[in-house]
């Protein structure tokens, strides 16, 4: 779905990115060593939340993807456990970001009330 709309050298575009920063972040505040794709996964799943943005609107499955997804992560990193949830965070922020960013012009315009 996501290739389909953003197109694969994008995608990797966003992929390389996201790997990048939350490796950068992560080798910055922490210690331990970062393995996994899951900051590319919660990237996907904000940005397939963005798919539907409609003049100037947030839509509601970003809200709420957004709440559920983040709010989970920023919960369970009360917890000690062995999981990078701040690759998690980061990578659905970024993925809104690009979501916003690659959206199309004319789905950018703010239109007043």
């Amino acid at each position: 779905m996501l290739e389909e709309k953003y197109g694969s050298k994008r995608l990797l575009f966003m992929m390389c990115v996201t790997s990048v920063i939350t490796a950068v972040i992560n080798a910055l505040l922490f210690t331990h060593g970062l393995c996994g794709a899951s900051g590319i996964v919660f990237m996907f799943i904000l940005l397939a939340s963005c798919g539907n943005i409609k003049e100037g609107k947030i839509p509601v499955t970003l809200i709420l993807a957004g709440f559920a997804y983040i709010g989970k992560e920023l919960i369970d990193s009360l917890g000690h456990d062995n999981i990078s949830q701040l690759s998690h965070i980061l990578g659905g922020l970024i993925g809104a970001g690009f979501g916003f960013y690659f959206a199309p012009a004319e789905n950018k315009k703010i239109t007043p009330y």
